[in-house]
């Protein structure tokens, strides 16, 4: 949450995925025009969120623009720091991009099974990797200070969030075996 440069960069990912899948799959294509309607709502209210946060960027706002712009030969803004208004958007449009790739794939009930058997197989082997790694120093490829020495951290800096990614992937793992 605190790294925009790996947030961009994932938001900029889930941007061409979903350009690709749409430019080269026709079951994608076909279930977006089919299922159009079941999407308008929420990507007017997605709009319309944009908007207002876009807005934010002006100087239009009912006390007009924030008055430390008087000091500076800019255009004026209601927001102090307008680089995280547009990085924000540009998060924001990554979890839209993550909103319809769910979408498309969950328009068909074998496409969706398969890819929740997929991503509980690819959690259990990260969490395989992660309990291995926390044994042997040898096993973590590199990534030694994203580990905490004793805590099982995996690679994502902080105990707290691999043991909410794993108890949710166990959910998961339970779902598929009591399918």
């Amino acid at each position: 949450a605190d790294r925009n440069d790996f947030a961009l960069l994932f938001s900029g990912l889930l941007t061409l995925e979903v350009s690709i899948l749409l430019l080269t799959q026709e079951w994608a294509r076909s279930a977006l025009v089919k299922r159009f309607n079941s999407l308008a709502i929420p990507a007017g209210l997605f709009l319309l969120t944009c908007l207002a946060i876009g807005w934010a960027a002006t100087p239009f706002g009912p006390n007009g623009s924030h008055p430390i712009w008087t000091y500076v030969h800019t255009v004026p803004a209601i927001a102090i720091a307008r680089s995280a208004v547009f990085i924000g958007l540009v998060k924001l449009c990554g979890l839209a991009c993550t909103f319809v790739l769910g979408w498309l794939i969950a328009s068909s009930d074998s496409r969706a099974r398969y890819f929740f058997k997929v991503i509980v197989v690819a959690m259990t082997i990260y969490g395989l990797w992660a309990l291995l790694a926390h044994a042997s120093p040898a096993l973590k490829f590199g990534v030694y200070n994203a580990f905490q020495g004793d805590r099982l951290s995996a690679s994502l800096q902080s105990a707290n969030t691999a043991g909410t990614l794993f108890a949710a992937s166990f959910v998961l793992a339970l779902c598929l075996f009591f399918e």
